[in-house]
C-alpha cells in the first residue's frame, strides 16, 4: 500500500537538536543567575529592606518573558525562512514561545533546588538536556505523550514532528490543520501541554523556594498552602504589636543577674513603653554540626536597643553577633526566644520590620554590572520611593557624598575598590531614611579617612532612628556606641555604656612612657618611681604593665589614683627638665590617656585569654608580648633580665653567625610530591564536589543515558497493532440524522438498513461522525463517477473521508437471506491514513457478517516483520553513536572537576604560598597527576561495568572491549593533564567549570559530527571535505575529549558496521581500505586515537611545568635587564632620611648576603 515517506518529516524533527542547543545557553544563564543572588544573599538583603516575594518573582517574570521573545521570535523567524516555509509563522512562533516559557519555569525550579552557582548551573543545565534522550513511542497513546509533553523537550520534539507532517502532507501548519492527529499527537496538544508544564513548574517552582530547607531566611511549613494564615497574609497585611504585652519582663534582664549591665535612664524606658526600640528576650539560635550534633550560636540573649542611639555589639569571631542580627532581620529564623522591632513581632510582622529596615551586610552585596547611583535607585525602588522625582536623586548624590563616593556615583561596582565598596553598602543600608540601621563591620576594609567619614555619617544619623553596628575596631566602638554590648561564645556577657564597662572591669588610664636610647636601666626604676608617688597603697596591685617594647613603656592605673596625678606630672616635668636626678635622665616624655576598650574586650569576651597570655608570657620571658603583669610581680632582676633580651633580639633575629649554614635543607622533589599526594588525598576524602563531580554525576549520567538509549533500540521493533475502523476520525457533533445511502453507493433504507447499522456499530458510533451534506451518485454512475464524486465532494464534510464502498450488482446483494457475500464490491479508501486498505476490508467484512445474523468477528492485526541483518546492524550503530554522545556527556565533568580545583588553588594563593614556601613546581604537578589519575581509573572501572550492565554490543564484544578499555584507560591520565593545561587561561572556579563542561561536550559531538559528516561527503559534492575533514581530525585529537569521542564513533560505525579492524592506525599503515559510498579510502580503528591521549598525558604536563617555570625564569630576566639599566635616582627627588635608617642601610651591606636567612638590600619597585 502507498505511504507518506517520513524521511522529510525525520529530518525536520531533528532541528529539535539545534533549537533545544540555542536555548539551553539561555536556560543555563537563567538558573546561573538566578542562583548566584542567593549565593551572594542578594535577594535576601533586598527582603530585609522591604522586597516583597511577589515583587521579585514579576520582575524575574516579565524580564525572562521579554528575553524568550526576542529569542523565539528570532527562532521562529529562521524556521520559517529556512525550513517550514509553507506554515503560519504566527503558529510557528507559538510552539516555539510555549516551549520557550516552560523551558523558563523549568529553569527557575533548578534554581531554586541549589544554593550553589557552579554545581547548580551546571546539574540544571544537564537536567534540562535530559529530555533530549527521553524518547516517546510512535505508538503511544495520546494520554501518554500528553503526560511526557510535561518535560519541556519531549513537548516540543513532538510538536515538531506534527509540524514537519503536517508540511510534507498537509501543505503546511495553518488554523485548519492545528488539530490534525500525528501519531496520536498533533500540535494544539502541544502548545497546550507546554502552557500546562509552564504553570506546573512555576507552581512547583513557589513551592520549593518557599520552602527549601537548604537556603537561609525563613522559610514556610511544607504544608503552608494548607494554612489559613498563609492566605490572609496573602490578601491582607497583618501587624501584631502584642509583643510587649505577652511578656513584661525587662529584656536587659536576660537570664539571672550574673551578667554586668547598665541601668537605663527614665528617657528609654519611655521609649520603650512607646515602642521605640529593638527588643530581644532570650533569643537562641541553633544549627547543626558537621557531625549533625545541634550547635548552640546564640543562647539566651536578651537586650533592648533604643531609638536615637548607636548601639555597639562586640564579639571575638563565632561569638554570635552576626547570627543575632540576622534574627533581629528575619534572615534567619530563631529556634527560641522573641524579637521585637518598634512593636512589630519577628517573624510575623517580617514584611513591615522590613519595610523600615536597612541593612549593611558583613559582606559587599552588590550587583557587579550597576553603577553605585543605580544601586541606591534600585533599593530606592524597593522602598517605593519616586526614582524619577528630583527629591531622590537629590538625596542619593548628598548621600554618596556623605560616604565618599560623590566622584564615584557612575563607576561601575567591579571597578571600585573594596574600601569603596563598603562605603557603597553603607549608603544604601541609609537610602529610604529607614527606623532601623543594621550594619554588619561597616568599616571593614577601609583606610583611617574613611573611617572617620563614616563615622561622622552615623553621629548625623543617629537621632530618630536605631543604629546597630559590629566592629572588631575597639577604637570605633568606643567613639560611636552609645551603648555597648560584648558577646561570647553566643551568650551576653555585658552591657552599658564605655564608661560603666571600664568602671567594672577595673581599667584605668594609662601612662605612657618614652626612655632614652642606650640606657642601661630596665623598667623596674620607673615603677618603683610610680610606686612611690601612689597615696593609696592598696592601689599598688592595681598597676599593671601593659608593654614595653624598645624605647616605649606602657602601664595602667586604676581610675582611684588619679587623685595623685598633679604631684605625679609635675615630678615627671622636674624629670625631663633634669632638675630632679631620681630616673636621672632615663625619660625623654611622656602622656596620659585612658584605657581603650580593647582591655576591656579582652578580659569580657574570653576569660581564658587573659590567663592563657600571661602564661605564655612567662614561659618566653619576653616583655613585649602583650601581657598584664602585677606591679608587685615585677623586681629588679626580673626586669633588668628582660632589658637583656629585648637587647640581644636584633642578633638574633636579623641574621645567622658568620660561620653558621642554613638551619634547613632543601626538600627533595620526591618529599614534596608525596607529601603533596598525602595533602590531596585528605582534602579528596572531604571534598564531596569532588566526589559528584568527577564520580558520581558521570557514572549516573552515563546510566541514565544508556538507560534511555537501550529504551530506544527496544522501541525500533514495534509491537503488534490492532486496527481498526475506530482509529480514523475523533466524534464530531452531528448537524443531523445520518443517512446510510450518503455513504454507501445504491440500494433503499429497507436494502441496506440491515447492512448499516452494524457497520456502525462496529465503528464505533463512526455514524455519528459526519454532516449530511453532500448528494450520492447516481445509481447508475460507474467507477469512475464514484472516484470523482469522493474527489469533488471530500471539502462538503467536516470529518475526513477515510473509506467507501461501491456495490457494482444490484443492491439486493445486500439483503438479509443472501448467502453469499457480493461478487462485486470496490472499496474505496484514503491513502493519507495508515492502513486504510486493511481497515476498509475489515470493516466491511465484519458489517457483512453481522448483517448475516452471526457472532464472527474479524481482527485485523499487523504484525511487523523481524529485523533483517541489515536493520539489526543499523540498530546498533545508532545505539553505538548514542551511546558515544553518552559517553562524551558524562565524561565532560572529569576534566572540569580537576580545571576548577586547579583555579581554586590559584585564585585562593594556595599555589603561590607553596612556591613561597619553596616547593617545587615539578612537584607540585605530579602530585596532582598522580592523585587524579589514579581518581580517575576508578570512575573509569565503574564506567566499563556499566557498559557491559547494559549489554552495549559495539563497545562490549570480544573483539571491542580491548579498545574500549584502553581508550578510557588513557582517558584518565591525558584528561587530567588538558585540564591542567586550560586551567592557565581561567581565573575564576565558576568559569573554568563551566567553560570546560560546554568545551568539552562540543568539541566531543559537534566536532566529531562535523569531522566525520566532511570524510563521508562524495567528492563529486565536495572535492576538498575530505581533506579538509582530516585536517581537523588530526589537530582536535590533541583534545581528550574528541579522541574519546571519535574513538567510540569509530568503534561504532567503522568497526561494528564496515568491520573495520578496532586496532587499526593510520599512522603505522595498519588501516582497512574500504568503500564507502563512492570514494575509497584507508579506514583506522582506535589506535590513532590511543597514540594522541598517551602524547597528550606527558605532554600537557611538561607544558604545564615548563610555563610554570618560564614565569618564573622570565620574571628573573626582567629583572636583570631592569637592574642593569636602571639609573640612579637625583638627588633633588630623595626625601630626606632618618639616621637609624642609614645606620641599617651601612650595616646590611656590609653583611654576607648569602649566610642570612633573610635580607633586603636597596630594593626597588
Amino acid at each position: 500500500e502507498p505511504y507518506w515517506s517520513s524521511d522529510g518529516i525525520d529530518l525536520i524533527s531533528d532541528l529539535t537538536w539545534l533549537v533545544v542547543f540555542a536555548f539551553s545557553a539561555s536556560v543555563s544563564v537563567q538558573i546561573s543567575r538566578l542562583i548566584r543572588e542567593k549565593e551572594m544573599r542578594l535577594r535576601e538583603i533586598m527582603r530585609m529592606m522591604g522586597l516583597m516575594d511577589v515583587s521579585y518573582y514579576l520582575s524575574w517574570l516579565i524580564t525572562q518573558i521579554l528575553t524568550w521573545l526576542i529569542i523565539c521570535l528570532a527562532i521562529s523567524l529562521v524556521m520559517k525562512v529556512g525550513t517550514y516555509k509553507h506554515s503560519s509563522w504566527f503558529l510557528i512562533f507559538m510552539l516555539n514561545i510555549s516551549f520557550g516559557l516552560s523551558s523558563m519555569s523549568f529553569a527557575f525550579l533548578m534554581s531554586a533546588i541549589f544554593t550553589r552557582e557552579r554545581v547548580g548551573a551546571v546539574i540544571g543545565f544537564f537536567v534540562y538536556l535530559a529530555g533530549l534522550f527521553i524518547s516517546v513511542p510512535d505508538y503511544a497513546t495520546a494520554s501518554t505523550k500528553n503526560f511526557m509533553s510535561l518535560i519541556p523537550i519531549v513537548g516540543f520534539r513532538e510538536g515538531l514532528g506534527v509540524v514537519g507532517y503536517l508540511e510534507e502532507t498537509y501543505g503546511g501548519l495553518t488554523s485548519d490543520t492545528t488539530s490534525v492527529d500525528y501519531r496520536n499527537y498533533s500540535y494544539a496538544q502541544a502548545v497546550a501541554m507546554n502552557f500546562v508544564a509552564s504553570i506546573l513548574w512555576w507552581i512547583l517552582y513557589y513551592y520549593v523556594d518557599q520552602t527549601n530547607p537548604f537556603q537561609v531566611g525563613f522559610r514556610r511549613p511544607y504544608y503552608f498552602p494548607f494554612q489559613k494564615s498563609y492566605w490572609l497574609e496573602c490578601f491582607r497585611d497583618e501587624r501584631n504589636a502584642d509583643f510587649l504585652d505577652d511578656e513584661k519582663e525587662d529584656s536587659d534582664g536576660g537570664e539571672g543577674n550574673a551578667v554586668p549591665r547598665e541601668a537605663v535612664d527614665a528617657s528609654k524606658e519611655a521609649l520603650r513603653k512607646a515602642g521605640k526600640c529593638v527588643e530581644i528576650s532570650k533569643l537562641c539560635k541553633n544549627f547543626k554540626g558537621p557531625s549533625g550534633e545541634t550547635v548552640a550560636a546564640v543562647k539566651g540573649v536578651s537586650m533592648s536597643m533604643y531609638e536615637g542611639e548607636i548601639f555597639a555589639l562586640l564579639g571575638h569571631n563565632g561569638a554570635g553577633k552576626t547570627t543575632t542580627m540576622g534574627a533581629i532581620t528575619g534572615f534567619l529564623a530563631p529556634s527560641s526566644g522573641k524579637v521585637s522591632v518598634y512593636g512589630l513581632r519577628v517573624p510575623k510582622d517580617m514584611a513591615a520590620i522590613r519595610r523600615i529596615t536597612g541593612v549593611c551586610p558583613q559582606h559587599n552585596a552588590l550587583w557587579p554590572e550597576l553603577t553605585a547611583f543605580e544601586h541606591l535607585e534600585c533599593f530606592g525602588g524597593i522602598r517605593g520611593l519616586n526614582r524619577s522625582s528630583k527629591t531622590f536623586r537629590e538625596s542619593c548624590d548628598h548621600l554618596l557624598l556623605e560616604v565618599g563616593l560623590g566622584g564615584r556615583k557612575e563607576f561601575r561596582s567591579d571597578s571600585l575598590s573594596g574600601g569603596m565598596q563598603r562605603k557603597l553598602s553603607v549608603a544604601i543600608a541609609f537610602v529610604g531614611d529607614p527606623k532601623l540601621v543594621i550594619l554588619d563591620e561597616p568599616t571593614s576594609g577601609m583606610d583611617p579617612y574613611a573611617r572617620r567619614t563614616t563615622w561622622d555619617l552615623l553621629k548625623a544619623r543617629r537621632p530618630g532612628r536605631i543604629i546597630c553596628l559590629t566592629t572588631h575596631y575597639m577604637d570605633e566602638a568606643d567613639v560611636l556606641g552609645d551603648r555597648i554590648a560584648i558577646m561570647g561564645r553566643g551568650e551576653l556577657k555585658c552591657l552599658g555604656s564605655s564608661s560603666f564597662l571600664k568602671k567594672c572591669y577595673g581599667c584605668g588610664y594609662v601612662l605612657s612612657f618614652v626612655k632614652k636610647q642606650d640606657v642601661d636601666r630596665g623598667d623596674s626604676t620607673v615603677l618603683e618611681f610610680l610606686k612611690d608617688r601612689i597615696t593609696d597603697k592598696s592601689l599598688i596591685g592595681q598597676v599593671k604593665v601593659l608593654s614595653s617594647a624598645g624605647q616605649e613603656l606602657l602601664v595602667q592605673v586604676p581610675f582611684a589614683a588619679a587623685k595623685d596625678f598633679p604631684a605625679l606630672m609635675d615630678d615627671l616635668d622636674a624629670e625631663i627638665a633634669n632638675k630632679s636626678d631620681t630616673l636621672k635622665g632615663l625619660l625623654v616624655a611622656y602622656g596620659v590617656s585612658v584605657t581603650n576598650l580593647e582591655e576591656v574586650f579582652l578580659r569580657v569576651a574570653d576569660p581564658g585569654a587573659e590567663e592563657r597570655s600571661e602564661g605564655a608570657t612567662a614561659r618566653s620571658g619576653n616583655p613585649s608580648l602583650r601581657a598584664v603583669v602585677p606591679l608587685d610581680s615585677v623586681d629588679n632582676d626580673s626586669a633588668n633580665q628582660a632589658d637583656d633580651q629585648d637587647a640581644r633580639i636584633p642578633e638574633t633575629v636579623v641574621h645567622i653567625g658568620e660561620e653558621d649554614e642554613p638551619i634547613i635543607e632543601p626538600a627533595t622533589t620526591r618529599e614534596q610530591t608525596m607529601a603533596l599526594i598525602q595533602r590531596r588525598i585528605r582534602f579528596g576524602l572531604r571534598d564531596r564536589k569532588m566526589f559528584i563531580c568527577q564520580l558520581l554525576l558521570p557514572l549516573i549520567l552515563l546510566a541514565g543515558a544508556l538507560a534511555l538509549v537501550k529504551q530506544g533500540a527496544s522501541e525500533r521493533v514495534a509491537p503488534p497493532l490492532a486496527i481498526s475502523i475506530a482509529d480514523l476520525n475523533e466524534p464530531l457533533q452531528k448537524a443531523g440524522s445520518p443517512r446510510p445511502w450518503h455513504i454507501i453507493h445504491a440500494g433503499g433504507d429497507s436494502d441496506v438498513g440491515p447492512f448499516w447499522s452494524p457497520l456502525c456499530d462496529d465503528a464505533d458510533d463512526y455514524c455519528d461522525t459526519l454532516r449530511t451534506v453532500a448528494t450520492p451518485p447516481n445509481q447508475s454512475s460507474d467507477l469512475l463517477a464514484m472516484q470523482s464524486h469522493l474527489r469533488e465532494s471530500r471539502d462538503d464534510y467536516e470529518a475526513s473521508s477515510y473509506i467507501a464502498f461501491s456495490h457494482l450488482n444490484n443492491a439486493t446483494e445486500l439483503q438479509r437471506e443472501a448467502e453469499d457475500p457480493p461478487s462485486r464490491v470496490v472499496l474505496w479508501h484514503n491513502l493519507t491514513a495508515t492502513a486504510s486498505s486493511a481497515i476498509a476490508l475489515n470493516a466491511y467484512v465484519n458489517a457483512w457478517f453481522a448483517a448475516h445474523g452471526t457472532d464472527v468477528k474479524v481482527t485485523v492485526v499487523n504484525h511487523p516483520m523481524p529485523q533483517t541483518l541489515f536493520e539489526q546492524n543499523i540498530s546498533v550503530v545508532v545505539s553505538g553513536i548514542l551511546s558515544t554522545i553518552a559517553v562524551i556527556w558524562a565524561f565532560a565533568f572529569i576534566p572540569a572537576g580537576i580545571c576548577s580545583y586547579i583555579v581554586m588553588e590559584k585564585e585562593k594563593d594556595v599555589k603561590a604560598q607553596l612556591a613561597i614556601s619553596g616547593c617545587s613546581m615539578t612537584a607540585y604537578w605530579l602530585a596532582h597527576f598522580i592523585f587524579d589519575t589514579v581518581f580517575n581509573l576508578l570512575t573509569v572501572a565503574v564506567a566499563i561495568a556499566v557498559f557491559y550492565a547494559f549489554d552495549m554490543e559495539a563497545f562490549t564484544e570480544s573483539d571491542k572491549i580491548g579498545p574500549t578499555i584502553m581508550l578510557l584507560l588513557l582517558f584518565a591520565p591525558s584528561a587530567s593533564t588538558y585540564a591542567y593545561l586550560i586551567s592557565f587561561l581561567y581565573k575564576t572556579q565558576f568559569s573554568a567549570q563551566t567553560v570546560t563542561i560546554v568545551l568539552n561536550i562540543a568539541v566531543g559531538t559537534i566536532v566529531v559530527i562535523v569531522v566525520s559528516v566532511l570524510q563521508t561527503i562524495p567528492e563529486e559534492f565536495c572535492e576538498d571535505c575530505l581533506v579538509a575533514g582530516n585536517i581537523l581530525m588530526w589537530i582536535f585529537r590533541f583534545v581528550p575529549s574528541f579522541a574519546l569521542g571519535f574513538g567510540f564513533y569509530r568503534m561504532a560505525i567503522y568497526v561494528s558496521f564496515l568491520g573495520v579492524d578496532p586496532w587499526g592506525s593510520e599512522i603505522f599503515g595498519t588501516c582497512t581500505e574500504k568503500v564507502l559510498g563512492t570514494r575509497e579510502q584507508c579506514y583506522g580503528g582506535v589506535a590513532d586515537d590511543l597514540v594522541y591521549l598517551a602524547f597528550a598525558s606527558v605532554a600537557f604536563l611538561a607544558l604545564c611545568i615548563w610555563f610554570d617555570y618560564l614565569g618564573t625564569a622570565g620574571h628573573w630576566l626582567s629583572y636583570k635587564v631592569k637592574l642593569e639599566r636602571q639609573c640612579s635616582i637625583p638627588e633633588d627627588q630623595l626625601a630626606p632620611e632618618d639616621a637609624d635608617v642609614t645606620v641599617e642601610k651601612e650595616r646590611v651591606a656590609e653583611l654576607d648576603k648569602r649566610k642570612q636567612i633573610l635580607a633586603v638590600d636597596n630594593v626597588r619597585k
